[in-house]
């Protein structure tokens, strides 16, 4: 006659995962066992920098991968303003670039005179500004010293300095002669 014995059921006691991510296969050596739907801590709830320098990872845990990067993507839009004659020397504040630009590109012409001139201004927040001014039949030059340069032909009639700010440009306007109404454009790049 044989005998069966049934063991006594043992309570086991079932501990929260604690692997190690790394980059080569090791043995542990804890003896606790785990359940089968435990979770394993596998992402940290740190989102990385947009933009940033790779480098071989340190943490126990993966960055999360399921957002996207901004990467180098420009950033730009369009405003129009204008100066008139009577409004004379003084600063004009622009806004409403929808960001901090780091660089503008300024196309001005003169408004309803005979003049026919225009001037192109570039500026950026690490190197200053620079302009270009042309006159119908009169003349064509740089003006590393001004933004806009609107001539009447005798000489700088409208000349204006820029400064960027946090949602846009100042504009710095001097006036020489009678002056001239100014219509531009300001394209501002982030």
């Amino acid at each position: 006659m044989a005998i069966h014995v049934t063991p006594i059921p043992r309570l086991t006691v079932l501990a929260a995962p604690g692997f190690t991510l790394g980059t080569a296969n090791a043995a542990g050596s804890a003896l606790t066992s785990i359940a089968s739907d435990s979770t394993l801590l596998a992402f940290d709830t740190t989102l990385p920098a947009a933009v940033g320098t790779p480098a071989v990872g340190v943490a126990t845990v993966a960055p999360r991968r399921d957002h996207v990067h901004a990467g180098n993507i420009v950033t730009s839009t369009i405003q129009q303003a204008a100066r008139t004659a009577s409004a004379g020397a003084g600063t004009q504040s622009l806004t409403g670039a929808g960001f901090a630009p780091t660089a503008a590109i300024v196309f001005a012409v003169e408004d309803g005179g005979s003049a026919n001139a225009a001037s192109w201004g570039f500026i950026d927040d690490a190197d200053g500004e620079l302009g270009i001014r042309y006159i119908s039949s009169v003349t064509f030059d740089t003006a590393s010293d001004r933004l806009i340069s609107i001539s009447d032909g005798t000489g700088p009639a409208m000349t204006a300095l820029g400064t960027l700010t946090a949602s846009g440009i100042d504009i710095v306007w001097s006036k020489g002669g009678a002056g001239l109404d100014v219509t531009y454009n300001v394209l501002y790049l982030r």
